[in-house]
């Protein structure tokens, strides 16, 4: 007994927090002017919402975007340009638009948690016209998280209904990865329709002949989003893998190709520079390595025994090939070793 008291008690506590919330949250509904509450008033007769459609965003908890589209019929025998709106909460970044594009408002902030806008038509509607347009905004409102045995999130929306609506439609998109809380009265009106769409759930409600300034209240419960980690099955690892491999094969091979390609160059340059030198040029040449690249044309008829003009006529034909070239130095020439000299040699 003492255990089924306790559970009692702490359903009761949790009961008079949420009703503690709501209550809270009516209390912040703004209201309009007196100015302003004429003006809507002076048009209750004037016209009629055919259908109003809320669609409420809830991309975090911190986020929550929000579109209302408006069809909208004159029951005035004279026309009119422009449609007076009330909106309960701070809003801000809003846009107006109809079939044909962005559309003329004036956005009157009354209070922090208050806004009166007035929406001009692209063109006047008589008797029995007809016109539709949405509006679209970031919905300044906190989303409290009510502490239980499992924390959740309550949003609750009172939703601004300025005239006397035939069909009201109202959507909630919970965040990504969030669920409904399991409690009583977990959202509210409670015939709301529960849908799954990828992985987020959606809360829709319907409602016939609304009255103005009738403010239905909606609202929804639901549990702090949770993290998935996406884990790969036994094929999808697989094929990862061996893609991964494969990848690493290609560029391996492409590598080995291209240092294989240079070496076989380098060395059909080399034999093929050796079979086009006579003995004498093939070690000129090889003394021009020895000597870092560069030798003085005075010190190789020192090193090689060799006269100055055998050596100007076998260093010839190196220059021709382009394996060496000479530089004047004062009275002699020094030569020089190119790549393409070294290639030979090396």
């Amino acid at each position: 007994m003492r255990i089924l008291q306790n559970k009692k008690n702490k359903i009761l506590v949790i009961f008079t927090f949420t009703v503690f919330c709501l209550m809270f949250a009516y209390n912040i509904v703004g209201k309009p002017t007196k100015d302003e509450n004429a003006m809507l008033y002076s048009y209750q007769n004037m016209l009629i919402v055919r259908y109003h459609d809320i669609r409420v965003d809830i991309s975090s908890v911190d986020e929550i975007l929000c579109k209302e589209s408006f069809i909208i019929e004159n029951f005035e025998n004279s026309s009119l340009d422009t449609i007076p709106l009330w909106f309960n909460y701070s809003i801000s970044s809003i846009k107006i638009k109809d079939i044909n594009g962005s559309l003329l408002y004036n956005w009157k902030v009354v209070e922090t948690n208050s806004n009166f806008v007035e929406v001009y038509l692209r063109k006047n509607i008589t008797l029995h016209e007809i016109a539709s347009f949405s509006v679209e905004y970031e919905l300044l409102k906190d989303i409290p998280l009510i502490p239980a045995e499992k924390n959740y999130y309550l949003f609750e929306f009172y939703t601004s209904i300025t005239y006397s609506t035939s069909v009201l439609n109202v959507e909630f998109s919970l965040p990504e990865n969030s669920f409904i809380h399991q409690s009583d009265e977990s959202i509210y009106p409670n015939n709301g329709v529960q849908k799954i769409n990828y992985n987020r759930i959606t809360v829709s409600w319907q409602s016939n002949n609304v009255s103005a300034f009738s403010n239905p209240l909606f609202y929804a419960k639901f549990n702090e989003p949770i993290t998935v980690e996406e884990k790969q099955g036994f094929f999808e690892k697989a094929l990862n893998l061996f893609l991964s491999g494969l990848l690493l094969g290609f560029f391996l091979g492409i590598s080995f190709l291209s240092w294989f390609a240079r070496y076989k160059e380098k060395r059909a340059k080399k034999q093929l520079g050796l079979t086009l030198l006579d003995e004498n040029q093939k070690e000129l040449i090889k003394i021009v390595y020895e000597h870092n690249g560069k030798i003085s044309q005075k010190e190789m008829c020192t090193v090689t025994g060799f006269s100055k003009s055998k050596i100007s006529r076998n260093l010839i034909p190196l220059e021709k090939r382009g394996l060496i070239y000479r530089e004047k130095w004062g009275r002699t020439y020094v030569i020089h070793l190119t790549k393409e000299g070294k290639t030979v040699i090396e």
